[in-house]
């Protein structure tokens, strides 16, 4: 079922003040970039979209919105807004949204104003109930790291990466004084602005310095490089990512590893090595039974696999096998992209249905790839049914999709 969320491009929208719920009704003319969408399995959306005061206007206002079904559209935040606890410090813009189970929303912003000096710019806030609550700012002591500060030098970003049920992981530069800028990792819940550091990233680590290892299932490891895309945090609190690290001994360790919530152990669960034909591995999604879906070259033939919490790997499909009649070439990493965008869906269900994209040779001669999204069905037996194409099936594979860059050809739906 499709539910009208409001009208967008250029219609005029009314909706609540997050903040005065009370008070009067907002309105403007929507403009036609919604971006930063995020939903909860409650129907409650958060998503940026800037606003027109007039319809023949040429000064937007850039704002962070909300709806349920209940409540209607409700606005967050507008550019221009006092940053609470902030002196002479306002809203800019926004991005990186996320909606939680529990309705509430993390998201960054660029700050401004008199108080918003170079190098403190920008700012993570939780909002619950209409109420905003600063959980990271830029130039600020990093939560549970003492001598640290937040820092985002270079491309090191402030980030929201995942949310489950109501945990997130949150990400971002920091630095000491003197030393250079690492990336550091907090586990958060989205009823409080409380963080627990999780884990840091140091490109170039002290490996004399015992307090950039941490313990693990091969020994203790100076993480030295991690995937963001790859990052995935289940609802009970584990944390599943691509890592790189080094060892005492200044040996290189990499692959998939899994951080326990309970036990605080972390494990690795797939080595990159060339001994075992394990390369060029790319955590694609976890699921709460513990299985990992992943991208890899197994003896020189790239792949897409499953590994259960027991060990064991299976074989999704790999590169020359047949699908609807075609030969997969290759396939695409839709955890961090699909069709080009950011990751906005996850790809596994509670059934463990699996979704991937595979790749094919060009069929219509316009030398655009052809690309399908596939459905696997739980492993290693197949669920009952799939919707394809409008109607059902049993059968182990079926096409949702398929498409080519420029969206025309034999293949494009």
């Amino acid at each position: 079922e499709r539910i009208p969320l409001t009208p967008i491009d250029g219609t005029q929208a009314k909706f609540k003040s997050a903040k005065n719920p009370d008070g009067p009704l907002l309105e403007g003319f929507l403009d036609y970039d919604l971006s930063d969408l995020s939903m909860n399995s409650n129907n409650q959306v958060v998503f940026n979209v800037s606003l027109f005061p007039e319809e023949s206007s040429n000064s937007s206002i850039d704002g962070l919105h909300k709806w349920s079904e209940e409540t209607g559209l409700w606005n967050i935040a507008l550019q221009g807004d006092p940053a609470p606890g902030l002196t002479d410090v306002v809203f800019e813009t926004f991005f990186g949204a996320l909606m939680a189970e529990n309705g509430n929303v993390l998201f960054t912003t660029m700050l401004g104003g008199t108080g918003a000096t170079s190098g403190a710019n920008q700012a993570l806030w939780l909002e619950s109930d209409g109420q905003l609550s600063l959980m990271l700012h830029e130039s600020s002591p990093a939560p549970g790291m003492p001598g640290y500060s937040v820092n985002l030098t270079g491309n090191l970003n402030m980030l929201v990466l995942e949310i489950a049920d109501d945990i997130t992981l949150i990400g971002s530069g920091v630095q000491k004084p003197g030393d250079q800028a690492s990336l550091a990792y907090w586990l958060g819940n989205t009823t409080n602005t409380e963080l627990v550091p999780f884990l840091q990233v140091d490109s170039s680590p002290n490996l004399n310095d015992p307090s950039v290892f941490k313990n693990t299932s091969e020994g203790p490891v100076a993480f030295t490089q991690m995937d963001n895309n790859s990052i995935r945090l289940d609802e009970t609190g584990n944390v599943y990512f691509d890592a790189v690290g080094k060892l005492s001994d200044d040996s290189t360790i990499s692959g998939i590893w899994k951080s326990d919530s309970g036990s605080g152990n972390t494990t690795l669960l797939n080595r990159q090595s060339f001994a075992d034909g394990w390369l060029n591995l790319e955590l694609l999604e976890s699921d709460d039974a513990g299985r990992i879906f992943f991208l890899a070259e197994k003896d020189g033939v790239k792949g897409v696999w499953i590994r259960a919490a027991s060990g064991e790997r299976v074989n999704i499909a790999s590169v020359g096998d047949g699908l609807e009649g075609r030969t997969i070439v290759d396939f695409a990493n839709l955890s961090n992209r699909t069709l080009g965008e950011p990751k906005l869906h996850n790809l596994t269900d509670q059934s463990g249905n699996f979704i991937f994209v595979a790749r094919f040779d060009d069929a219509n001669g316009d030398n655009k790839r052809d690309e399908g999204i596939f459905v696997a069905g739980l492993v290693p037996e197949p669920t009952n049914t799939f919707v394809w194409s409008g109607e059902a099936g049993n059968g182990d594979w079926h096409t949702l999709l398929n498409w080519d860059d420029g969206e025309t050809g034999l293949d494009a739906d």
